[in-house]
């Protein structure tokens, strides 16, 4: 079977795919709620990730053959797939979370 691809309005994006060693784990539904803050690094643009009391140094890298993110066609035109976007680099975090303590939170 052949697929008819097909862009969607706005053209296709462009995407960056997150990649952390390990899992993410919590109780309970996530549908919604956010699982932790990313932010760059202002003197060297590394990316951080922030997820409660840890933080993850990563670093961004090109993927060797990109990835494309499609939607299945309806159930009219089965055959008609949708390209939503593309990814090309990806955030990658490979390194163990380091613990973030407060300042003043000294253990007697």
């Amino acid at each position: 079977m052949q697929f008819r691809l097909v862009t969607n309005a706005g053209g296709v994006k462009e995407w960056i795919m997150i990649e952390v060693q390990g899992s993410l784990q919590c109780d309970g539904d996530m549908s919604g709620l956010l699982a932790g803050n990313l932010a760059w690094r202002k003197s060297t643009g590394e990316p951080l990730l922030l997820i409660g009391h840890l933080m993850l140094e990563g670093k961004m890298v090109m993927l060797d053959k990109p990835l494309g993110v499609l939607r299945p066609g309806t159930p009219d035109s089965p055959s008609e797939v949708t390209a939503v976007a593309v990814v090309r680099k990806k955030i990658l975090f490979k390194q163990r979370p380091r613990p973030i303590v407060a300042a003043g939170s000294v253990m007697s």
